[in-house]
């Protein structure tokens, strides 16, 4: 969300991992961000998602980022730390409680989010689109279906008027595409090599299309 640097308000970025993952494998990314850019930024790893959770489809793992997006934020602006968040649980099973502010040791300044910032990777980038459409709707940049869902990655599914959800997300008219606007930078990386899951000309977008000749190539 692009903000202009104020010294009284924080810059938060989240990061959300991919299919069937968990906080550690954003670790190295949380701690480049943390290195180079030390009290500048406050990282959080997204964790309401974590392993058979994503599963659950696009959708339902949005809203729980959501949600927990939401608990961040009043932890951080309460004057508590999401360091001690780790090892809490958002309410992903029945009868676990949601964070609250109240659960954490005030601090004695407290500071506003004034910057937003979100990074996925794979699974966790459609994640976050849907996230951000929510909360798009929800007014939060102006102010700074249940069951499996696997489906959903092979566009077989019916996520509204026989559009499957990757679709609904990526149309030009949509709240998810308006919500993107909103950041000052949109940046999509693949990976070139050793991604089995998800190989670089699946996951690449490009002007060229080098399939094009393809009777033409060795392979």
């Amino acid at each position: 969300m692009p903000t202009d640097n104020n010294a009284d308000g924080h810059h938060l970025l989240v990061l959300q991992h991919g299919l069937w993952g968990n906080i550690g494998h954003v670790r190295f990314i949380a701690e480049q961000f943390k290195q180079r850019l030390g009290g500048r930024i406050l990282v959080y790893r997204a964790r309401a998602n974590e392993s058979g959770f994503t599963y659950d489809g696009v959708d339902i793992c949005g809203h729980r980022v959501v949600q927990e997006i939401y608990s961040v934020i009043k932890v951080i602006e309460t004057g508590g730390s999401i360091e001690e968040m780790k090892g809490q649980k958002l309410n992903k099973h029945k009868g676990k409680k949601n964070i609250q502010p109240d659960d954490f040791e005030a601090r004695s300044t407290t500071k506003k989010v004034i910057q937003f910032s979100y990074l996925g990777y794979s699974l966790g980038g459609l994640i976050g689109r849907f996230a951000m459409g929510m909360l798009d709707l929800d007014g939060f940049f102006d102010q700074v279906e249940q069951g499996g869902r696997g489906e959903q990655l092979q566009l077989v599914d019916d996520y509204i008027g026989g559009k499957p959800i990757l679709l609904v997300i990526s149309e030009s008219s949509c709240v998810f595409i308006h919500a993107l606007a909103r950041f000052k930078r949109r940046v999509l990386y693949c990976n070139i090599r050793n991604d089995l899951a998800v190989p670089f000309w699946t996951a690449s977008f490009s002007d060229a299309d080098p399939f094009r000749k393809l009777d033409s190539m060795e392979m």
